[in-house]
């Protein structure tokens, strides 16, 4: 009774805790990932940019043209294909919506090593405007679309962890201008540890983009206390949020709000030993009500999950 009275007393406190730090370190990570986009913003010359076209159809680029684009980022040449010396293998996105092309291309330098990784080149007419490497593991999945005043926005997948236990991906917007291509919006994707880590709350999160402007964004999440034999599900939610991407990225509010707060606590890809207590503080004060519904709650096996799960936040263990 009295650890139990002591396992009450912390859930109290955290319960009570502030969101708004919590959030910025859930988020830190993916944020900087997010702001890595490197403009150069680089003229080249006709040669290049007709050789990229001709990518487009072909699939290849002269060697040449490739080292005299990559010489503004040097770290991409361990991406480059060491068969067949005349040329390397590229993927050429021509960038648009659904109603127009845009002046705007995308070359995409492939890592063979088969780890699931491009380096992505962003050229606006003749020059060579930004340059970012994506982590994407299955494919890079590129999109646009056109807001109210008429700003391109460029989104692409990104994957933080995969495979057995912890799983995140998220997805980024920019907005693409003539010289700079600007981080707008950084979105959790999905997140999950169903079945991994034996973790004592197992969770999974989802969202789906259902509109482009603003961005309508459904979150759809799943909890469930894990037992020796018994798995007991909590906290089936969703939730909306809309995204003004006509609002610049520094001045975005949803990751403050409570709405956004909630989904942040579904953090993975930071779920080790050092942040674990952060992220499941986190959790706490975003979701008090439910929790405290299955603390107080008259099924034993509900109770006892819940302060099981308690006693690991204490440990800081999953």
């Amino acid at each position: 009774m009295v650890e139990e009275q002591r396992l009450r007393a912390m859930f109290d406190s955290i319960a009570a805790l502030d969101i708004s730090s919590l959030v910025l370190a859930a988020r830190s990570v993916t944020d900087s990932a997010l702001s890595k986009m490197a403009n150069v913003n680089v003229r080249m010359s006709p040669n290049t940019i007709s050789d990229l076209h001709k990518a487009e159809l072909t699939g290849r680029l002269p060697r040449t043209t490739y080292l005299a684009i990559v010489a503004h980022d040097p770290d991409t040449a361990a991406y480059a294909e060491t068969g067949r010396g005349d040329s390397v293998k590229v993927v050429v996105h021509q960038l648009g919506d659904s109603l127009e092309t845009w002046p705007y291309l995308a070359l995409e330098v492939l890592d063979l090593s088969g780890w699931g990784a491009s380096e992505l080149y962003i050229f606006h007419e003749d020059k060579l405007v930004a340059i970012s490497g994506i982590f994407h593991r299955y494919g890079l999945q590129l999109d646009c679309f056109t807001t109210s005043r008429n700003a391109r926005v460029l989104s692409h997948n990104e994957v933080f962890s995969v495979g057995t236990g912890l799983s995140q991906s998220n997805t980024f917007f920019y907005e693409l201008a003539d010289d700079r291509v600007v981080p707008v919006y950084n979105m959790l994707a999905s997140a999950g540890n169903v079945g991994g880590l034996g973790g004592r709350r197992w969770w999974d999160i989802w969202s789906r983009v259902e509109g482009t402007d603003p961005i309508r964004i459904t979150y759809f999440m799943e909890n469930m206390w894990s037992g020796a034999d018994t798995t007991l599900p909590f906290a089936i939610d969703s939730v909306g949020l809309d995204v003004d991407l006509d609002n610049s990225y520094e001045s975005q509010t949803d990751h403050a709000s409570v709405t956004g707060a909630r989904i942040w606590s579904y953090q993975a890809m930071e779920r080790i030993p050092s942040s674990n207590a952060s992220l499941d503080h986190l959790f706490i004060a975003t979701h008090k009500a439910q929790l405290e519904r299955e603390l107080n709650s008259p099924d034993t096996l509900r109770r006892h999950a819940m302060l099981d799960w308690l006693n690991c936040v204490r440990l800081g263990r999953p």
